[in-house]
């Protein structure tokens, strides 16, 4: 009996042995700081986001596939895909109403959105953008607000992280909309307790005004 419980025991140390530790939120962080700020400088130097998708799409799937929080975070339910679409219904509206005023008040605005969106998508078939938009809205999302959101003060910090990371993409603009959608989708995963709300919040978002109808 005791060598049976003995080799029950050595198995179960051994499984446990088999996986890795999980991530820490130290470890997140300067791995998403990495990506996302040496993507923007590859993307400069060379004109493809193709290396920022591919470590932001492989940091997402180990958090998805490691974090128990993260997988508790993802499963679906029908109340925050609704509301997700809700809020993206929204904030897609918004976006068109307000942005011809901000360009009224500030012409070299349009120049900056469409130099951004050249910079990020140039020459990619619209199909691929759609693609790419999807995978690295999910990607962020489970990413930053993920196990990086621990309670409601921890939004505006996790905001201007997320911003702070687009610096090296070069564009002001696109620093200022990180913290902004950084700040709306932030307080959307903090209040439903899901990261479905802000993902298909955010994919909607990001598909009308890049891929639908780019502004």
């Amino acid at each position: 009996m005791a060598g049976r419980h003995n080799r029950r025991a050595r198995t179960r140390w051994d499984t446990r042995a088999c996986y890795p530790a999980p991530m820490s939120r130290g470890t997140q962080v300067a791995l998403a700081a990495f990506a996302w700020l040496a993507g923007f400088v590859f993307l400069r130097r060379f004109g493809t986001v193709l290396p920022l998708f591919a470590m932001a799409v492989a940091l997402a799937a180990f958090l998805a596939g490691r974090e128990s929080n993260t997988r508790a975070r993802l499963r679906p339910g029908v109340k925050a895909i609704g509301v997700g679409l809700a809020a993206g219904a929204v904030q897609i509206a918004a976006t068109y109403l307000l942005y011809p005023l901000c360009v009224r008040a500030w012409p070299p605005l349009a120049g900056e959105v469409r130099g951004l969106q050249g910079l990020l998508f140039h020459g990619q078939p619209r199909l691929a953008v759609a693609a790419l938009v999807v995978a690295m809205s999910t990607a962020e999302e489970i990413l930053f607000r993920g196990r990086l959101l621990t309670s409601r003060r921890s939004v505006l910090p996790a905001a201007i992280f997320y911003a702070a990371v687009h610096a090296t993409s070069g564009s002001a603009v696109l620093v200022a909309l990180a913290f902004a959608c950084g700040l709306f989708w932030g307080a959307l995963r903090q209040a439903t307790g899901s990261l479905w709300t802000s993902i298909v919040c955010h994919v909607a978002w990001d598909v009308a005004i890049m891929v639908v109808a780019p502004l």
